[in-house]
């Protein structure tokens, strides 16, 4: 414990000030009063920021890391395969084009193939991958689950039937191509 001295002070006031529970320097007006409580606001309103930033900064982490694991499974599973047989169908197409361009006699038959094989190669350039891959279920239920005015099990079902019902394109294109082949060679 420290002892203050003041010289102006009665003994009772000299004791009152030496008291470890009694500091002179902390007065009810510190702890109650207005300036108190509006450093107190401000410390929680600095708290609940700094908890904000670091759930805000948490959810980014986590959202990245579950986006490129998204993204890889995605990629690895059905971007690159069908990305790589709709590249094959179009080098195929290319191929036949460049080999028939130069190819003299072309029957009628042959240059109405050749003309339609153009067609076919700037539609296989348009395709999408939501053309030709699954949709993203959970990312569609969610989207659905956004919109009020649907009932997103007969929205999902509805969609699961418009897909299925949907062509294997690549199987067709396949197909298509092969048929152009036959003709053009």
């Amino acid at each position: 414990m420290i002892v203050q001295w003041r010289p102006d002070a009665d003994a009772a006031s000299q004791f009152m000030m030496n008291e470890p529970d009694n500091d002179w320097l902390d007065s009810d007006e510190d702890t109650q009063g207005p300036s108190f409580q509006m450093g107190n606001r401000d410390l929680m309103k600095h708290e609940a920021q700094f908890k904000d930033m670091g759930y805000r900064e948490g959810l980014e982490a986590g959202k990245l890391s579950e986006l490129q694991a998204g993204f890889d499974e995605g990629y690895n599973e059905t971007g690159a395969p069908l990305g790589l047989s709709l590249g094959r169908l179009l080098g195929e197409t290319d191929a036949l084009l460049v080999i028939t361009a130069s190819k003299q006699g072309l029957t009628e038959n042959q240059k109405q193939a050749r003309h339609d094989l153009q067609l076919f190669s700037l539609k296989l350039k348009d395709l999408k991958l939501d053309d030709l891959a699954e949709p993203d279920w959970e990312a569609f239920e969610h989207d659905l689950e956004h919109h009020e005015e649907n009932n997103v099990a007969v929205e999902l079902e509805k969609r699961r039937h418009e897909v299925a019902a949907r062509p294997n394109y690549l199987e067709e294109f396949r197909h298509e191509l092969d048929q152009y082949r036959y003709i053009l060679t």
